[in-house]
C-alpha cells in the first residue's frame, strides 16, 4: 500500500495510522486497530468502482455536458460488503463507512438509518480489485472483544474508527484538491513538548524565593505535581485553594507525564469560557517565544468566544481535528465530539487518544480542582 498513490491507499494509510494510536504503540491491540483502520479506508469508497458511478464522474468533469442532477450513492456499497464479509463485526464497519460524508446513522429509524442503507439496491461494484474485496474482516482488539457486551465500549470504538476515517478522507482529499491548505497543516515534532516544558520551568524559576506561607504552598504544589508525573498513567486529582498555583502546576504535570509516557498532546477541558480565556492567556505568555518562532499552532483555543481576529488559517485548520500540542476547549466541545453524529464534530475525536486530559473547575467554596487523566 503506497500512501502517496491513489485516494483509497492514502485514506487507508492515514485511517490505519490514526486508529492504532488508540492503544499502546507496538501492542497487539494497536496492530488490530491498525488493520481495522486500514480496511475501513479501503472499503469506504467501494461504490465508486461501479461503472454507473464512473459515468457520473466523467459527466461532472465534462464542461460541455449539462449538470447531472442525480447523485449516485458510493458509500453504502462498502457497508453492505462489510456486513456480507463480517456479519456482526461488519456492522461496526458499516456505521463508519455509510456515515463518512453524511454522519453516523441510527441502527433503526423511521428516517434515514443503517438498516435501510443495508437493504438498499445498489449498482454492482464487481470491478473493484479482488485484493480489496477479499480482504478478511480482522479480529477486534482484545480489550474491545473482552468488553463487547458493555455497550459504551463497542460504541466508542466504532466512533474512533469513524473519526479516523473521516479525518483521513478529509486530509487525503485536501492534499489533492487544496494543496495550498494542506501545506499549512502541522508537521509532527518530537521536540515540541520538551521545548514547552523547558519554557515552563524557566518561567517558574523566575518567581522570587518563597517569603510567606502562600508562596511556600505554591512551590510545594508545583513540586508535588512534578513528582506525581512519574507515576503510571491513570487518574489524578489536584485540589488547592484559588491562587494556589494550580494552572502552572497542572500544566507542568501534564507536560512531564506526556513526555514520560510518549503521549502526543495535552487537552484542557474547562466548563466556562471565561476560565478558558484566563488559562489560555497564561499559557500563551509562558510559550510566547515558541509561538513566535513556530509556524504551527502551539496553544490551540477551541471555543465559541474566540474572536476571529485571534485566529489564523493554521489555527482554523488545527481546530478541525485538534492537531496541536496543547488544546484548550470547553466541556461542550469535548462531549459533543464524543456523542454527536456529524462528521465535523467527530473528526477530531481520534486525536484525544494517547493524550493527557486536565479538567479544571472551581467549587462554591472557592477551592480550585484539576482532575487530570491520561487516555
Amino acid at each position: 500500500m503506497d500512501r502517496k498513490h491513489g485516494h483509497l491507499n492514502k485514506v487507508a494509510w492515514w485511517t490505519a495510522k490514526f486508529a492504532e494510536q488508540m492503544f499502546c504503540q507496538g501492542s497487539p491491540e494497536a496492530d488490530a486497530a491498525h488493520r481495522w483502520g486500514y480496511l475501513a479506508g479501503w472499503w469506504h469508497d467501494l461504490g465508486k468502482f461501479a461503472s454507473e458511478w464512473q459515468t457520473y464522474l466523467r459527466s461532472k468533469s465534462d464542461i460541455h455536458r449539462d449538470e447531472v442532477s442525480r447523485r449516485i450513492d458510493h458509500a453504502t456499497a462498502g457497508a453492505q460488503h462489510a456486513v456480507a464479509s463480517g456479519n456482526i463485526l461488519g456492522h461496526l464497519f458499516a456505521y463508519s463507512i455509510t456515515g463518512h460524508h453524511s454522519g453516523l446513522l441510527d441502527a433503526i429509524s423511521e428516517n434515514a438509518c443503517l438498516q435501510k442503507r443495508l437493504e438498499k439496491k445498489l449498482f454492482p461494484y464487481a470491478d473493484a480489485p479482488r485484493e480489496i474485496l477479499d480482504f478478511p474482516v480482522p479480529e477486534l482488539p482484545r480489550f474491545i472483544a473482552e468488553n463487547i457486551r458493555t455497550p459504551f465500549v463497542p460504541a466508542l470504538f466504532t466512533r474512533m474508527i469513524f473519526s479516523a476515517l473521516v479525518d483521513a478522507d478529509f486530509l487525503a482529499t485536501e492534499a489533492f484538491m487544496a494543496s495550498d491548505r494542506a501545506v499549512l497543516r502541522r508537521k509532527p515534532s518530537a521536540t515540541l513538548l520538551p521545548k514547552m516544558l523547558e519554557l515552563l520551568e524557566r518561567r517558574v524559576a523566575e518567581f522570587p524565593a518563597p517569603e510567606n506561607e502562600v508562596d511556600r504552598a505554591r512551590a510545594n504544589v508545583h513540586a508535588e505535581c512534578a513528582l506525581a508525573a512519574e507515576n503510571s498513567p491513570g487518574r489524578f486529582s489536584l485540589t488547592v485553594p484559588t491562587g494556589g498555583g494550580k494552572t502552572l502546576s497542572s500544566l507542568g504535570f501534564a507536560l512531564r507525564h506526556a513526555i514520560q509516557y510518549g503521549q502526543r498532546r495535552v487537552i484542557y477541558v474547562i466548563p466556562f469560557t471565561s476560565i478558558i480565556e484566563q488559562n489560555a492567556a497564561v499559557f500563551e505568555e509562558v510559550f510566547h517565544t515558541l509561538i513566535e518562532s513556530e509556524a504551527d499552532p502551539v496553544v490551540l483555543q477551541h471555543h465559541s468566544n474566540l474572536s476571529p481576529k485571534e485566529e489564523t488559517e493554521r489555527t482554523r485548520l488545527a481546530a478541525e481535528n485538534w492537531d496541536a500540542p496543547l488544546v484548550v476547549t470547553t466541556a461542550v466541545q469535548f462531549y459533543e465530539s464524543l456523542h454527536a453524529a456529524r462528521t465535523s464534530s467527530c473528526r477530531k475525536l481520534h486525536n484525544i487518544a494517547n493524550s493527557v486530559f486536565s479538567n479544571l473547575c472551581k467549587s462554591r467554596r472557592a477551592r480550585a480542582s484539576a482532575r487530570i487523566e491520561t487516555i
